[in-house]
C-alpha cells in the first residue's frame, strides 16, 4: 500500500511514514537492545489495536446485548494490557537498577582516583616528573 501511495500521493505517503516511524522506533531500538522489551511492545502495540477496534464496534452497536459481550472481550484486552504496561515497568526498574550499580561504580573510582591524587607527595613527585619531560622533551605523563 505504501508503495502504491508513494506514487500516487507523495505527500500523504511522508505522513505514513513518519508515523509508521514514531510508532515502531522503539521496538526497533529495543529489538537491538533488549528483545525481551522489544516483544513485549509488540504486544502492547498489538493490544492497543484490538482496543481501539473493539471502542469502535462498542461506540457504533445499538444492540446491548452485543454491547456487552464486546465490552467483556475489551475489558480482557485491557487487563492484558495492564500486566504489559507493568512488565514494561518492570524492566525499565531493571534497567535504571543495572545504570544506578554502574554509576555507583563509576563514582567509587573516581572518588578513589581523587584521593589517590590528593597526596602532596605524589603531587611535587608528579610536578617534577611533568617539568622534566617539558624541559627534556620526553613524554610519560598524561595532563590531560
Amino acid at each position: 500500500k505504501l508503495t502504491e501511495l508513494q506514487k500516487e500521493n507523495p505527500e500523504l505517503y511522508m505522513k505514513r511514514m513518519a508515523i509508521s516511524f514514531r510508532r515502531y522506533r522503539e521496538i526497533r531500538e529495543a529489538e537491538r537492545d533488549n528483545p525481551k522489551l522489544a516483544e513485549i511492545l509488540k504486544q502492547d502495540l498489538e493490544l492497543k489495536g484490538q482496543r481501539n477496534r473493539l471502542v469502535r464496534k462498542i461506540r457504533a452497536e445499538e444492540n446491548q446485548d452485543e454491547k456487552d459481550k464486546l465490552a467483556k472481550e475489551l475489558e480482557e484486552i485491557l487487563n492484558k494490557r495492564f500486566d504489559i504496561i507493568l512488565q514494561r515497568k518492570q524492566i525499565a526498574y531493571e534497567q535504571l537498577s543495572e545504570k544506578l550499580e554502574k554509576l555507583k561504580e563509576e563514582v567509587k573510582k573516581s572518588k578513589e582516583s581523587i584521593e589517590k591524587w590528593n597526596n602532596p607527595k605524589l603531587k611535587d613527585e608528579k610536578v617534577k616528573t611533568r617539568l622534566k619531560e617539558l624541559v627534556t622533551g620526553e613524554g610519560k605523563f598524561r595532563w590531560e
